[in-house]
């Protein structure tokens, strides 16, 4: 991963791609080699994760068939699913929120196309909230693992969609 970043550097700064964002994948990149010689597996799910955090700033650089937003969700929702595997609600609950707020922001660009998804999403997202109030670990889990499933579905929807045009 290191090599291919060090490889990739020169390309982000052609495309504009802010420092930040390089920074902080290159962090993630070498917090997950220190997390994997240590063999810390929530540490290296963690950096892991971190790593895709970054992810929809650089695809907004670029033409893509997904929505930066869309990926932003897909990185928060494995986001909530550590915070809950490590029974820590308070940030998921504070990473539920910025999903939320993220989700609405991208359901408002969605057309009617994409109907069933935003209806699934909701409802997942709905669900989520409910169990996560209640602490309740092993249903949260299942939660985040169905939105995660809704967010696969949609991002194949709007690449299936995206040679007709009806992507936003």
């Amino acid at each position: 991963i290191s090599h291919n970043l060090n490889e990739l550097k020169p390309i982000l700064d052609a495309a504009n791609v802010p420092q930040e964002s390089i920074t902080g994948i290159n962090g993630g990149v070498s917090g997950l080699e220190d997390a994997i010689r240590a063999r810390k597996q929530y540490d290296a799910l963690t950096q892991a994760n971190m790593i895709t955090e970054f992810i929809p700033d650089i695809a907004g650089h670029y033409v893509t068939d997904v929505p930066a937003d869309v990926i932003r969700l897909g990185y928060l929702a494995r986001e909530l699913m550590l915070d809950i595997r490590h029974e820590d609600w308070a940030a998921a609950a504070a990473d539920l929120a910025v999903a939320e707020g993220v989700w609405i922001r991208t359901k408002s660009k969605l057309g009617a196309a994409f109907q069933h998804d935003i209806d699934s999403f909701d409802g997942g997202l709905d669900r989520l909230k409910t169990v996560v109030i209640i602490k309740d670990t092993p249903s949260a889990s299942q939660k985040v693992k169905a939105l995660l499933d809704s967010i696969n579905i949609m991002e194949k929807d709007l690449k299936t969609k995206t040679g007709r045009n009806e992507t936003p």
